[in-house]
């Protein structure tokens, strides 16, 4: 197989470098419509298989590349596919968060990530914030807004401000 010639089939001048090629493929799959379908023709060009993960592809793809360009007429399709495999397992280590887009291309579980933003609406035993929080500003009615708060962010275990919500706006003194 020559590899320059499947280089050329991309754009890729060899001459310009392996940094340069590597960003050039980059590019071209991630400007693409189809992204994984590009990523997988590189693939296939230079003597590897398609593959259903597109991260996993994106990664194969850039590292066939790199060695096509760094071996040049040496280039073994073989020892290629082996570096490029070794390249998806140290990136997975160095960057889990590549691991989940793996997982779920394949269709797998993957650990649902918790919501950000709006703070929780119920204790870990299932019961209403806000009806713990107005049976505390009930049961001590005596205290501050300031002091409700505190006694609210510690039995709730919720952020003082988030408590400070619960004392001065939703209990309404009469």
């Amino acid at each position: 197989m020559k590899a320059n010639a499947a280089l050329k089939k991309f754009d890729i001048n060899p001459k310009h470098g392996v940094q340069r090629a590597i960003q050039t493929v980059g590019e071209m799959i991630s400007t693409a419509p189809d992204p994984l379908s590009v990523a997988n023709s590189v693939l296939v060009a230079l003597g590897g298989a398609e593959e259903l993960s597109f991260p996993e592809a994106r990664i194969k793809a850039k590292a066939l590349v790199q060695r096509a360009v760094e071996d040049g007429e040496q280039f073994d399709s073989e020892k290629a596919l082996k570096f490029a495999e070794a390249k998806v397992v140290e990136l997975v280590r160095k960057q889990p968060e590549l691991k989940v887009e793996v997982d779920n291309a394949k269709n797998q579980p993957v650990k649902a990530v918790g919501k950000r933003g709006r703070p929780a609406t119920r204790t870990a035993s299932g019961e209403s914030l806000k009806d713990k929080a107005l049976k505390i500003c009930a049961d001590n009615a005596s205290l501050t807004n300031a002091q409700l708060a505190q006694m609210i962010s510690r039995e709730l275990s919720i952020s003082y401000s988030n408590s400070y919500y619960y004392s001065s706006r939703v209990f309404k003194r009469s």
